[in-house]
């Protein structure tokens, strides 16, 4: 079923988008789900006009819905994860596919497309399961500096989301929105203190960077953005990193180390003396 579009509030997100060396307007996208319908079904539409020359009516007649096969991995038993509870709470929050990723790939007309969205997804719960050992009667988080996991939202046979605890900013759109952290020592000591645990669990994060570290309402640092997580020394799947964030070039990036967490919390360190958004 088509979502309820009734105020612009209502769209998952709507972004213009731009050519990467040029800068020149490309389109504007709008994405939007079914969640009150309770079906995660995703919608998507291109409109060839500034987004402030679209209307509300253009933009919800140029939804058409994207097939779950080619956002959503299959989920079976044999997968092993947690299954996330029906009811939405305020609380949680909904991590959906890569979007921005599969409209890349898609406009590329790149033959991966269904694979890397799909699978990106996947990883990210297999590695949350892993690490946080998911109980989805409460978030489980085995660390005070993680994020909180209830599981894998399933929906027509398919993981359409990652149910995780909600916190309202990450570390770069905290300080780009111009809150000031209170004690940058303590809160680079709490991610400290989680990436040491994941170490020893065997496994490293591969991806930290300011998007991938949220804060909590007391200005606690939560390690989340597990993506490119793997135990150490297995080979990297979808997800490989960001660059400016890794020591080597992203194409060069394959193996999971802990040596990559440890650099990229220098990098962090660093960031936080003067951010740059």
């Amino acid at each position: 079923m088509a979502p309820r579009i009734e105020s612009w509030d209502d769209f998952l997100w709507v972004a213009e988008a731009v050519d990467e060396e040029t800068g020149q307007f490309r389109y504007t996208r709008v994405v939007a789900t079914a969640e009150e319908d309770d079906d995660d079904m995703v919608f998507h539409g291109y409109l060839y006009k500034r987004q402030a020359d679209v209307s509300l009516s253009e933009a919800t007649g140029a939804l058409a819905r994207i097939p779950d096969d080619e956002i959503f991995p299959r989920c079976s038993r044999s997968l092993g994860l947690t299954r996330a509870p029906d009811e939405l709470q305020p609380c949680t929050y909904i991590k959906r596919p890569n979007l921005a990723l599969y409209d890349q790939l898609l406009l590329a007309r790149c033959d991966v497309v269904v694979d890397v969205v799909r699978k990106e997804l996947l990883e990210e719960a297999q590695a949350l399961e892993a690490v946080t050992a998911g109980d989805s009667s409460s978030s489980s988080s085995p660390h005070p500096n993680f994020i909180g996991y209830y599981g894998c939202r399933v929906r027509r046979g398919h993981i359409t989301g990652i149910m995780l605890d909600r916190h309202p900013f990450d570390l770069h759109g905290y300080l780009k929105s111009g809150h000031v952290l209170g004690d940058k020592a303590c809160f680079m000591r709490g991610l400290a203190s989680a990436v040491r645990y994941l170490h020893a669990l065997g496994w490293a994060h591969n991806d930290l960077t300011p998007s991938n570290v949220l804060v909590s309402d007391d200005q606690s640092a939560i390690l989340a953005g597990f993506g490119a997580a793997r135990r150490i020394g297995e080979r990297l799947g979808a997800n490989r990193g960001t660059e400016g964030w890794t020591e080597h070039d992203v194409d060069d990036y394959t193996t999971s180390k802990a040596e990559h967490d440890v650099e990229a919390l220098a990098r962090l360190n660093a960031w936080l003396d003067d951010p740059t958004f």
